[in-house]
C-alpha cells in the first residue's frame, strides 16, 4: 500500500467511507456528531487505562486504539472543516510530505510500554475533557468564548497525539497507521450487508 499518502488524502477516503457507511452518524446536526465523536474518544480513554499490562496485549490495544482514533479523528476534523495537513504542519512548525513525517520531527525521550500508556491517557484526556465540557455549555446554551477553536484545537491535539504516539509505537511492533486504517475501514464495510 502506498505509504506517503498524507492526511488531506486520508480526510477524503474517510469523508467517502462514512458518507456509505455510516449515515446514521454522518447525517446528525454538526453538535450531534462532534458529541459522538467526544464519545469515542472517552471510550479510547478507557481502553488505554484498563489494557492489561502484558506486553503483547498491551501492544495490540495501542494499535487498535491509536487506529480508532485516528479514524474518529479524520471524521471529526470533517465536522469542523479543518484540513489537517495544515493545522498538522502549523502544530509542528514545518511541513511534512508524509503523514508520520510530522512525527518524527518531535525530539523526545525513550518510554517504556507503561509511560506510553500514560502518555497516551493523558495526551487524549486532556482535549477530550475541554470538547465535552465546551459540548455541555452549548447544551446549557452558554457555548463559551472560542467554542471552535475549542473543538478545532482538540482534534488538531489529538491527531498530534496520534501521530506521535503511532510512531513511539513502531519502535516496538511494525505498526502503520495507514494500512492498519485501511483494514479497519474494511472490517466495518464487510460487516453491512447493504
Amino acid at each position: 500500500m502506498q505509504k506517503s499518502w498524507n492526511l488531506y488524502q486520508m480526510q477524503l477516503l474517510q469523508k467517502k467511507h462514512d458518507l456509505k457507511f455510516h449515515q446514521d452518524i454522518f447525517h446528525l446536526p454538526y453538535e450531534d456528531r462532534m458529541r459522538h465523536y467526544v464519545s469515542h474518544y472517552a471510550k479510547y480513554i478507557g481502553r488505554f487505562a484498563e489494557a492489561s499490562s502484558k506486553r503483547d496485549e498491551l501492544l495490540s490495544m495501542f494499535a487498535k486504539t491509536y487506529t480508532d482514533t485516528f479514524i474518529i479523528n479524520l471524521c471529526a476534523s470533517d465536522v469542523c472543516n479543518l484540513n489537517l495537513d495544515e493545522r498538522m504542519q502549523e502544530s509542528f512548525g514545518r511541513s511534512s510530505k508524509t503523514l508520520m513525517g510530522y512525527a518524527s520531527y518531535v525530539k523526545s525521550q525513550p518510554m517504556d510500554l507503561e509511560e506510553m500508556r500514560d502518555w497516551a491517557i493523558n495526551s487524549l484526556a486532556k482535549p477530550t475533557g475541554r470538547m465535552s465540557k465546551a459540548l455541555e455549555d452549548l447544551d446549557h446554551l452558554k457555548p463559551p468564548t472560542g467554542f471552535n477553536s475549542i473543538l478545532n484545537d482538540g482534534v488538531v491535539d489529538i491527531m498530534r497525539m496520534v501521530l506521535i504516539g503511532s510512531n513511539y509505537l513502531t519502535r516496538y511492533m511494525d505498526f502503520d497507521i495507514i494500512n492498519s486504517s485501511l483494514k479497519r475501514w474494511k472490517e466495518l464495510e464487510e460487516r453491512r450487508i447493504l
